[in-house]
C-alpha cells in the first residue's frame, strides 16, 4: 500500500479556542489540514482526539454541534468533509488509545486551567457523533492494555505514545480492519 501521512504530532481535531500553543504548528487542527489532502484515496484513516483532552482548550460540546471550536462539532465537520470527499465507506476513525492518568480532570499532567471531562468522555462523545453519522471507527481500547505509569512499558513509551511493539499492534489492527471491510 502507498500511505500518505498528513498527521502532525501534538495537534488536535478541534480548533484551539484562546491561548495559542508555544509552537504555531500545534494549532494547525485536523479540519484546517484536510483540504490539502490528495483528491484520490482508497481509504482514509483518522487517528486523533487524545490531544484535545490532554492540552486542547475547546469544550467537549454536544453530539449535534457543528462548531469546530468544540470537540464534537470538529469531529462532525471533519467526518462530513471526508465522507463527502472520499465516501463514507472509505473512512475510518481510530478512537484514542488509553493513556496514563486519563481521568485527570485537569488534562495532561494536570496542566489544564479548569476542570474538563475525562478522556473516556471524549471517546464516548466521538463514538456518539460517528454513530449518528454512520461513520465506522476502530476502538483499540479493547486491544491495548491500560498504561499504569508514565515510564516505558511493552506497548507505551511514556504512558501515551506507542512503542515499536505498540505501533506493530496498531498496524496489525488497521490492516485487519481494511481487509475485513474490503477496503483497498
Amino acid at each position: 500500500a502507498d500511505c500518505v501521512n498528513y498527521g502532525i504530532g501534538g495537534t488536535r481535531i478541534a480548533k484551539q479556542h484562546s491561548k495559542p500553543s508555544f509552537d504555531p504548528i500545534y494549532d494547525y487542527d485536523f479540519c484546517q489540514r484536510v483540504p490539502e489532502m490528495q483528491n484520490e484515496a482508497d481509504a482514509v484513516v483518522v487517528f486523533g482526539g487524545t490531544n484535545d483532552y490532554g492540552h486542547g482548550d475547546a469544550e467537549l460540546g454536544n453530539i449535534d454541534s457543528t462548531d469546530s471550536y468544540t470537540f464534537c462539532g470538529a469531529v462532525r465537520n471533519l467526518a462530513n468533509y471526508l465522507a463527502g470527499r472520499y465516501g463514507k465507506q472509505n473512512l475510518c476513525f481510530i478512537l484514542p488509545l488509553w493513556r496514563y492518568d486519563e481521568d485527570n480532570p485537569r488534562g495532561e499532567d494536570g496542566a489544564q486551567p479548569k476542570t474538563r471531562p475525562s478522556l473516556k468522555e471524549y471517546v464516548k462523545s466521538e463514538i456518539a457523533v460517528l454513530d449518528s453519522m454512520g461513520i465506522k471507527y476502530l476502538n483499540l481500547r479493547d486491544v491495548f492494555p491500560v498504561p499504569t505509569t508514565k515510564t516505558p512499558s511493552e506497548y507505551y513509551a511514556d504512558g501515551l505514545h506507542p512503542t515499536d511493539k505498540g505501533h506493530e499492534l496498531l498496524a496489525d489492527c488497521i490492516v485487519k480492519y481494511l481487509a475485513d471491510n474490503k477496503i483497498a
